[in-house]
């Protein structure tokens, strides 16, 4: 009987351990660099402004957050925030989708590699904030910073997202998205349209 006991007692610190392995951290824009580089050889890839979306001109930022896999990949994309010049006139889903996938077709692009110093990989949940430049004269940082994520667990928390990988955005896959996440950016939009003067 004690032999069992420490048998199961045994398997249950293992599985809590391979468990602890697989927990994302989350780290803020500009932060990974503690646990993480870029591949040797990788660029980060900048997204290209939607086609469908080039005749408007409008300036867009997409906050798209995303997981780096042990491996070094990334998925389970999400937009956290996003906004554009057109203002509160784009009710489109089909105009956010375009940014959206073209935000994750250039993220799907970019690898990592754990530092040497870093232990065993775990993956870490992030955001990039990408700009489309619809105005050669816009410059991105001023656009950037109408996406800006400072803290990115407050923002997680604020649209309800407790599990990252549960619906993304696939790059040149589906688009899924969550009402809530939908009802939150409206929100912010509205907010933010009542600090402008």
């Amino acid at each position: 009987m004690k032999n069992a006991w420490i048998a199961v007692a045994g398997l249950a610190l293992l599985a809590a351990g391979a468990n602890a392995q697989q927990r994302e951290r989350v780290a803020n824009e500009g932060t990974i660099g503690d646990k993480w580089m870029l591949e040797d050889g990788t660029t980060l890839a900048t997204p290209v402004y939607p086609a469908t979306q080039a005749s408007r001109g409008d300036n867009v930022c997409v906050a798209l957050g995303y997981r780096i896999e042990p491996d070094g990949s990334t998925a389970h994309f999400r937009v956290l925030q996003q906004w554009s010049s057109a203002g509160s006139r784009q009710t489109d889903p089909a105009y956010w989708e375009a940014f959206a996938r073209a935000a994750a077709d250039a993220v799907a692009q970019w690898r990592f590699q754990p530092r040497a110093d870093a232990g065993t990989p775990v993956p870490t949940v992030t955001v990039a904030t990408l700009t489309f430049n619809g105005d050669p004269t816009a410059a991105s940082a001023d656009i950037g910073g109408n996406c800006r994520i400072v803290n990115l667990n407050d923002r997680l928390a604020q649209l309800g997202i407790k599990r990252f990988s549960d619906r993304s955005i696939t790059a040149h896959g589906e688009f899924h998205r969550r009402q809530r996440v939908g009802e939150v950016m409206q929100a912010d939009a509205a907010a933010h349209r009542q600090r402008r003067p």
